[in-house]
């Protein structure tokens, strides 16, 4: 073994992805910064002859001068490579873990994940500390290898006996997240790794503690120890316990309500581009909510949300576009937002576009266009175009007329409590369009509507004659189309 991991890394970067109680969820953290050797001030001219004659000291330090310089001359970053693999081909260590990290990165034109695994693997078999936290953490969660969590316990343990912080807050995380207990291990494990985490000075660590403390997950409940650990990361800038501390006070968690409060601390986060924050702000302004509606406030906050480009933020933004709130209605810009976030598979963005489609609201009508739109939305278990797309295959709208396609699509969105599908399926079951007929079937379905307040089988609950006026009709039309032989899907 060449070196062993030094022990002045920088360690906070944390990776997140998806939703969940902890905000750092199932990925865990890597090393923020490569390993870089301090002690050596050979200038570039010093170094580069000797590196050149085979001398692995060099050659790692002449790495870490081209990447140091890659930022400024992005050409340097292949050069850093080259030196950093010549020194790792003769078993260096932190030369290997440093390569591993430059190729490790998805966003960097030289990612080549076989190679960073190849080189992480060799760096944390000569026992490099930082390598075995980061091949720990993707053994752990599963991000880049096959997931295996005892594996990447024993990486971690190794990493954390070596203090290397960060491995604390991945086995806390690994931990907590070990709801099948695959690692046969007490749930206050991850406790324990929190809090040495969080006395470790990892900020993330300290906000999720806060977050056990405050939720009682895999921790007793002491609401004052989580607002003084949020408080802590808060003032530290850490933005994502300024929202929380906002979360808590808009519901209540651990003290009383005060949506002005939750205001404060969301805007705190949102100003300095926190997501989440701006997405709550403009809602709680769209909605009147702990504030009076002010809906410019509402679009300049969804329109600041939109710079993550989220699917969630597209379909917001369209919508303040669509309707003229806060800005001018504009018609083109919500379509082309709809049209991205449907194109990323987005089942909203998908009916609200097959809406325009068919009703023609700011564009041609089509109804080809909108029945293949709803399609992709019902087939993601979207109800309201399950509904849609019932009602395009009862009538022939776009498609051919298929009656046992529209009573599988039309159940399909009842089933899921859609209050509009279960009267439309009422009325099927009621009038015979479903055989055999069942009259208190339908009404059943038609009452599950009213209970939420469906407008029409409210009227109907008080007066069924317009029901047996719908039934006269649908006799006619099945008639009409020789359906009568229809049996009960």
């Amino acid at each position: 073994m060449r070196r062993s991991a030094r022990s002045f890394i920088i360690l906070t970067l944390c990776i997140v992805i998806g939703c969940a109680i902890l905000f750092l969820a199932s990925v865990g953290a890597k090393n923020e910064k490569l390993e870089i050797d301090l002690a050596n001030s050979e200038t570039l001219e010093e170094a580069l002859p000797k590196a050149e004659k085979g001398d692995y000291l060099r050659q790692f330090h002449v790495g870490v001068i081209y990447y140091k310089s890659a930022a400024e001359v992005p050409e340097n970053m292949k050069k850093a490579i080259y030196w950093f693999k010549r020194a790792a081909e003769q078993g260096d260590s932190t030369a290997q873990y440093n390569l591993s990290y430059i190729l490790g990165d998805k966003e960097s034109p030289y990612f080549d994940k076989d190679q960073a695994l190849y080189w992480l693997q060799m760096s944390a078999n000569q026992e490099n500390a930082s390598a075995q936290n980061d091949l720990g953490r993707e053994y752990a969660f599963g991000s880049l290898v096959p997931r295996n969590k005892k594996l990447g316990e024993e990486l971690l343990l190794k990493a954390a006996e070596k203090k290397v912080r960060i491995a604390a807050y991945n086995l806390a995380l690994l931990y907590y997240y070990d709801d099948e207990n695959e690692l046969e291990m007490p749930s206050s494990e991850a406790l324990k790794w929190m809090k040495i985490a969080e006395a470790n000075g990892i900020l993330a660590a300290q906000n999720d503690l806060g977050l056990m403390y405050r939720d009682g997950l895999k921790a007793p409940k002491n609401p004052a120890l989580a607002n003084e650990l949020l408080n802590k990361a808060a003032s530290r800038n850490y933005l994502q316990a300024q929202y929380e501390l906002g979360l808590s006070a808009y519901k209540g968690l651990g003290q009383a309500v005060d949506k002005q409060k939750a205001i404060e601390w969301f805007k705190k986060a949102a100003w300095q581009g926190h997501y989440y924050s701006q997405r709550k702000l403009a809602g709680m302004y769209y909605d009147g909510d702990g504030t009076p509606q002010d809906y410019e406030q509402a679009f300049f906050w969804f329109k600041k949300a939109n710079h993550t480009g989220s699917i969630e933020s597209k379909i917001n933004l369209a919508n303040m576009y669509l309707y003229g709130h806060g800005t001018e209605k504009n018609a083109t810009k919500a379509f082309q937002l709809l049209f991205e976030a449907a194109e990323e598979g987005s089942a909203i963005a998908q009916y609200r576009l097959a809406k325009m489609y068919s009703l023609g609201t700011d564009v041609t009508a089509n109804y080809q266009t909108a029945f293949m739109l709803f399609l992709k939305s019902a087939e993601q278990g979207y109800a309201l175009a399950q509904t849609a797309l019932g009602h395009a295959y009862l009538i022939g709208r776009g498609v051919e007329q298929n009656i046992e396609q529209a009573i599988e699509w039309t159940t399909k969105a009842a089933e899921q409590g859609h209050a509009n599908a279960q009267l439309i399926l009422g009325k099927m079951y009621y009038s015979g369009l479903i055989q055999p007929q069942d009259k208190i079937k339908g009404l059943e379905l038609i009452q599950k509507a009213a209970q939420q307040g469906e407008e029409e089988a409210l009227r109907i609950q008080s007066d069924t004659s317009s029901l047996e006026l719908f039934t006269e009709k649908f006799k006619n039309f099945m008639e009409t189309t020789n359906l009568n032989s229809m049996e009960n899907n």
